[in-house]
């Protein structure tokens, strides 16, 4: 018995595929050179959750879209989420 196809142009999470990739993060560095501030400068802005971030593990990572939200806002809001190794 033959396996079932997928037809052309179908993804098996739905056809939806960008909405199901993980969105790229950016680090400390790459932040502080986009907003144009001293890497220290932006690890306080984390340190007093003055920024939206990100903790994978012990390293501060950056979505994005969070950030320009944030930049948009001109609030001092974060997220509260880490993701931490178990």
């Amino acid at each position: 018995m033959c396996a079932p196809t997928v037809p052309p142009h179908s993804h098996p999470l739905g056809n939806n595929m960008e909405q199901n990739m993980p969105k790229p993060l950016l680090t400390v560095s790459e932040v502080a050179q986009w907003i144009r501030v001293k890497e220290a400068t932006l690890r306080k802005w984390v340190c007093y959750k003055r920024i939206p971030y990100l903790k994978v593990g012990r390293h501060v990572c950056f979505e994005v879209g969070a950030v320009e939200q944030w930049l948009h806002r001109g609030e001092t809001s974060t997220a509260d989420e880490e993701i931490r190794p178990q």
